[in-house]
C-alpha cells in the first residue's frame, strides 16, 4: 500500500545496518583546567568590609532634665481702665513646678545590642565598640537633647481693648480675637511617659485684680490642628505662637521621626579620609524610670 510505504520511507536509518561509531577514547585526554579571570578591573566592585555597618542599633539612655535658671521675668495684664497686679513668671506653685524645664538630655549608659543584617541575631553591645566600627559618643555622653521654649524677657505685657463693633484687639500681637501663646518650659517628673514630655506654653490673662497665668500643653493645640510656630484659626479666636523658630513635639514623637542622630566611624577609606554612617532614631521602649532604650537605624 502506498501508506505503508510512506512510513517504511520516513523512518529509514542515516546508516546501514551493522555500522559502529568509531572509539573517541584517544581523543581529549588532556587534563581539565579551570580559567579564573584574575583582572580584577573586569570583575564587578567588590564591597570594602569597612563599609559593612549594623542594621540597627539599641543604645540605652537615662534622661536627665535640665531646669530653667532662675530668672525675674515679670508678667503683666490690661485693659482699656485697669492695669492688672504682676506677677512672676517662674513661680513656684503646684500648676508649674512640672514644667520648669528648659532640656532633656538623652545620657549613654554602656550598654545596648544591634544587628548585622535581616539573617543575624541581636547581639550585646558593651561600651560604643562594634565588629565594623565604632560609635561616636561625645565625652559627656549625652546622644540627644530635647529642648524647651522659656522666656528671659524681663517683661511681658499683654494689653487688650474693646473696639466699637465689640471685638477685642489684644497687643501683642495687635489682632482681633487673638490669644498669644509664648514657650514656658518642658513638662517632665520622674517616670513620665514620653509622649508627655513635651512643650508647655502660657497665655496672659486675669483674675479678679491680678494678672493671671495659664498653661497648655503642645499636644492639646496639636490635637485642635495647631503647627506651631504657625497660626492657628478657630472659630472664636485665633491663637498666635509668639516665639519663632522650632517648637519641639513630644519626647516620644521626637525620638520616633528621627530627631536623635547618632554617627558610626567605619575607618579609613583608601585617600585617608574617615568614613562615617549616620544612623537616626525611629522606635523606643521605656525600661526603669527614668531610662529609655533607643534603636537607631540608617538614615
Amino acid at each position: 500500500m502506498t501508506f505503508s510505504k510512506t512510513i517504511n520511507r520516513l523512518a529509514a536509518r542515516p546508516y546501514s545496518q551493522g555500522y559502529k561509531a568509531p572509539s573517541t577514547s584517544n581523543v581529549n585526554t588532556g587534563r581539565s583546567q579551570l580559567r579564573i579571570q584574575t583582572d580584577l578591573s573586569e570583575l564587578p566592585e567588590i564591597i570594602d568590609q569597612k563599609n559593612l555597618s549594623p542594621l540597627w542599633v539599641r543604645l540605652r539612655v537615662k534622661l536627665k532634665p535640665i531646669l530653667i535658671e532662675e530668672g525675674n521675668t515679670e508678667i503683666c495684664y490690661s485693659d482699656d481702665h485697669t492695669s492688672y497686679h504682676p506677677i512672676s513668671l517662674y513661680g513656684d506653685s503646684e500648676q508649674t513646678r512640672k514644667s520648669l524645664h528648659q532640656s532633656i538630655h538623652l545620657v549613654y549608659q554602656g550598654v545596648g545590642s544591634f544587628q548585622d543584617d535581616d539573617f543575624s541575631s541581636e547581639k550585646l553591645l558593651i561600651g560604643s565598640k562594634l565588629p565594623q566600627g565604632k560609635i561616636v559618643i561625645p565625652e559627656d555622653n549625652i546622644l540627644y537633647t530635647h529642648s524647651f521654649l522659656t522666656q528671659s524677657a524681663e517683661k511681658i505685657h499683654v494689653k487688650t481693648s474693646l473696639q466699637k463693633d465689640g471685638k477685642i484687639i489684644s497687643t501683642p500681637p495687635g489682632l482681633v480675637q487673638a490669644n498669644p501663646l509664648w514657650g514656658y518650659g518642658g513638662y517632665y517628673h520622674e517616670g513620665c511617659d514620653l509622649k508627655k514630655i513635651e512643650q508647655v506654653y502660657f497665655s496672659i490673662s486675669r483674675t479678679k485684680q491680678k494678672t493671671d497665668l495659664q498653661l497648655s500643653s503642645y499636644w492639646f493645640w496639636q490635637e485642635k490642628g495647631a503647627n506651631p510656630p504657625h497660626n492657628l484659626e478657630l472659630s472664636k479666636q485665633c491663637i498666635v505662637f509668639m516665639d519663632p523658630g522650632v517648637h519641639s513635639p513630644s519626647l516620644a514623637q521626637a525620638l520616633s521621626e528621627g530627631f536623635a542622630k547618632i554617627r558610626i566611624y567605619l575607618g579609613d577609606d583608601e585617600s585617608g579620609e574617615q568614613v562615617y554612617k549616620e544612623y537616626q532614631s525611629f522606635s523606643f521602649s521605656q525600661q526603669v524610670p527614668g531610662s529609655v532604650d533607643v534603636v537607631f537605624k540608617i538614615s
